[in-house]
């Protein structure tokens, strides 16, 4: 599982999870993204760069699904503490790429893994 925690702008852990995950995902392995605290904001609809030159993450997380990587997770708590919402979060032809999760949820999550990644 990759956890992944990092804001999207600012440092280059979001992009690293992403390049990780895509590597992986050649050796048909079955790969979960878990989405958390500041993380959240990788997922959100319409990202700014700003002054950073770091690009948006928003286009390789919405083509993860050609890479069979289905298994996409975000905490409800991380998505309330910030003032977001599911609707909030980046969509492909209209539906959801994300599964909401509530502490409980992440939980039994994370105890099924064999190796959980941080970023």
């Amino acid at each position: 599982m990759f956890l992944i925690r990092s804001r999207p702008f600012g440092h280059l852990s979001g992009l690293e999870a992403l390049e990780a995950v895509l590597a992986t995902s050649v050796f048909d392995q079955q790969i979960t993204l878990l989405y958390m605290d500041e993380g959240v904001y990788q997922l959100l609809d319409r990202q700014d760069a700003g002054p950073s030159d770091h690009s948006s993450v928003s286009k390789t997380i919405a083509a993860l699904h050609l890479y069979d990587v289905n298994r996409i997770f975000v905490c409800t708590r991380s998505l309330a503490e910030r003032g977001l919402t599911s609707s909030d979060l980046l969509k492909v032809d209209g539906r959801s790429l994300f599964k909401s999760l509530n502490t409980e949820e992440i939980r039994n999550l994370v105890d099924e893994q064999d190796r959980v990644l941080g970023f």
